[in-house]
């Protein structure tokens, strides 16, 4: 999962229509490193899956931007549309079943 320390670079994904999978987290969640260990396990079974880190702290607009209002949130964009935005789950299972009606159909 690669740390965005620019957010232009996800405004390129959308721009390019690409898939990818934004995680989306604050500092001051205790859980929040076995949870992005957690996503990070999960994308390693979607090679071709783009996936980036997104730090609410250090670029505040990007709750707005990406409707991440109840971090960690987990947004994945397919084809520049926004298909499926989960937020505050410790639930993996819908993530899961999105990238699997994406990658493996």
């Amino acid at each position: 999962m690669e740390p965005v320390d620019d957010l232009h670079v996800l405004r390129d994904q959308l721009d390019q229509k690409r898939t990818f999978l934004i995680v989306l987290w604050r500092e001051n969640n205790p859980e929040i490193d076995r949870y992005l260990a957690r996503m990070q396990r999960l994308v390693r079974q979607y090679p071709p899956l783009k996936s980036f880190s997104v730090c609410l702290d250090t670029h505040p607009t990007a709750a707005a931007r990406f409707g991440a209002f109840q971090p960690p949130a987990v947004v994945i964009y397919a084809n520049g549309k926004m298909v499926l935005k989960v937020s505050d789950t410790c639930d993996s299972a819908p993530i899961r079943a999105k990238l699997d009606s994406i990658y493996r159909t």
